[in-house]
């Protein structure tokens, strides 16, 4: 690029400034410019990848809890199957017990 043509105005801060040393100033600036562009682009990824990761690591958990559920709820389901079972076996203890009652009575 062609060199930048010496400034029209001095800015009050550059009152003693040689068009070299204001040449010097300005590519200083730029490179720090660019430095700052890259990090805030370094940030800008980080922040990018986290919040992916951020995003997978919820999926999982959300897939975990919803594994979770369902091994509960066919736990849940085999509980009440036990409780059922037990249940009828009881009844069916007690209608023996009452059928045995009964030819007692007729007996006695």
């Amino acid at each position: 690029p062609a060199p930048l043509p010496p400034p029209q105005f001095t800015p009050p801060w550059t009152d003693d400034w040689t068009v070299p040393q204001y040449r010097a100033a300005l590519k200083k600036a730029l490179v720090k410019g660019e430095r700052l562009r890259m990090m805030l682009q370094r940030v800008e990824n980080d922040a990018e990848g986290e919040s992916e990761r951020i995003f997978h690591a919820m999926s999982k958990t959300y897939q975990q809890t919803r594994l979770d559920s369902v091994a509960r709820a066919a736990e849940m389901e085999v509980e009440e199957e036990e409780v059922v079972n037990r249940l009828l076996k009881r009844i069916f203890e007690l209608k023996k017990e009452n059928e045995r009652l009964r030819e007692a009575e007729g007996e006695g």
